[in-house]
């Protein structure tokens, strides 16, 4: 099963392909939702690698490696994703691509409680000197009756620690 493409970045020659995948079978499984990674000198014909991202059991991620994106950070090939439950998180390479790390004091922006963001599936860019990220989110509790659809804006001077600047929309 795959879906959401996350990150094309290109190195060594190849481009990388990092992708929502399950490696149980082809269905949604969101709890065993890892990244997937496959490789290409053409962008036509592809090659599957191992998988990039993968749940840590107990860990911020550990209900599913989910959406976000790959930048270059600091000349770092770096993944910003949702770890579920707990909130954004990152993982970077410094072997070619091969193998992902992920950063000790993920998530770098946690899950506020019920009266601040909730954040999930960012996209991440830099402007000048400084870092920003846009973060699907909820306001209030994850229920039928107390959640409404939002975004929320961060931005941040190192890219390690992130300041709410508030609702997108």
């Amino acid at each position: 099963f795959l879906k959401d493409p996350h990150g094309l970045l290109f190195g060594e020659g190849k481009y990388h392909l990092l992708y929502q995948h399950n490696p149980d079978g082809a269905y949604d499984n969101a709890r065993r939702m890892h990244w997937a990674h496959a490789v290409s000198k053409d962008l036509i014909h592809w090659e599957d690698l191992p998988i990039a991202l993968a749940p840590t059991p107990g860990g911020p991620d550990g209900l599913g490696c989910f959406s976000g994106g790959a930048i270059i950070w600091n000349g770092v090939p770096t993944l910003v994703y949702y770890g579920n439950p707990e909130g954004i998180c990152i993982a970077t390479s410094t072997d070619g691509l091969r193998s992902w790390q992920k950063h000790p004091g993920n998530p770098l922006i946690p899950h506020g409680d019920n009266e601040s963001p909730r954040v999930f599936d960012p996209c991440v860019w830099q402007e000048g000197d400084k870092w920003y990220t846009l973060s699907g989110g909820r306001i209030g509790r994850d229920s039928p009756d107390g959640s409404r659809d939002t975004a929320f804006l961060f931005e941040s001077s190192d890219f390690l620690d992130w300041r709410y600047l508030g609702l997108f929309y």
